[in-house]
């Protein structure tokens, strides 16, 4: 099952390094990893999509059994700019 930790508009590419809001508005709060101790790692995947200008978010019923092909079409973001993964381990 996939879960929505976070999401987050208006990341500023502008210079050297990506600068992520710490304040504002996120779409998602960020949950922190916490898998259960009993469980093989758990793979947590950060991707970076380009904001189009006239973004709207999509309405989420959840973050529980997130769909992302399917959030990507209605947001009209397209494929993933960039990405990166981690795994934890409760």
């Amino acid at each position: 099952m996939n879960y929505l930790h976070w999401l987050s508009p208006d990341v500023d590419l502008s210079g050297d390094k990506a600068k992520v809001p710490t304040s504002g508005a996120s779409f998602v709060k960020y949950f922190q990893p916490s898998p259960p101790a009993s469980d093989p790692p758990h793979r947590y995947t950060f991707l970076l999509y380009a904001q189009p200008a006239d973004f709207k978010m999509p309405k989420l019923a959840s973050p529980l059994a997130f769909d992302l092909v399917s959030f990507a079409k209605a947001a009209g973001i397209g494929e993933p700019k960039a990405g990166t993964f981690m795994q934890v381990q409760g």
